[in-house]
C-alpha cells in the first residue's frame, strides 16, 4: 500500500481508498454500470423502442431490452413508434426499467427489481 495525496485537501491517504478519509472526496472514478430498459412484446407494435439519454439514443425491437451505461443519475426518455407519450424517468447505475403500454396506447415507465423478459443484449 502506498500513500497518495488527496487532490481536494492535500492530505495523505491510501492508494487503495475509493474516497479520502479526511474530506470524503472521491479518489477513483467508478466505472459505468448498465441500466436495462425492457420493452414489451405487443402484437400491434411493429416499430422500435428508443431510449434517449445524455444526447444519445439506443433502439431495439419489440420485446427487446436496451442496455445503457451511465456513471451517475441520468434522465431517460422513452418513445415507441405508434404509441403516444414520451415519458421520462431519472435512473441511476444498476437500475432496471420496465416499459409498459396501457390499453389506450399510453407509454409508462417503472423501476423494477427484476425484468420480466429475457434480456436480449442490444449493445
Amino acid at each position: 500500500m502506498a500513500l497518495i495525496k488527496c487532490p481536494e485537501c492535500g492530505k495523505e491517504v491510501s492508494d487503495k481508498a475509493e474516497a479520502c478519509i479526511h474530506c470524503g472526496a472521491p479518489l477513483k472514478e467508478k466505472p459505468p454500470e448498465p441500466v436495462y430498459i425492457s420493452f414489451p412484446q405487443v402484437s400491434s407494435f411493429t416499430g422500435k423502442g428508443t431510449v434517449y439519454y445524455n444526447g444519445k439514443s439506443e433502439s431495439c425491437a419489440p420485446g427487446g431490452t436496451v442496455c445503457i451505461e451511465i456513471s451517475g443519475p441520468t434522465t431517460i426518455e422513452v418513445k415507441m413508434n405508434s404509441y403516444f407519450g414520451r415519458p421520462s424517468l431519472q435512473v441511476k447505475p444498476g437500475d432496471k426499467v420496465q416499459v409498459t403500454v396501457s390499453a389506450l396506447g399510453k407509454i409508462s415507465l417503472s423501476k423494477v427489481s427484476t425484468l420480466g423478459t429475457n434480456i436480449s443484449k442490444n449493445w
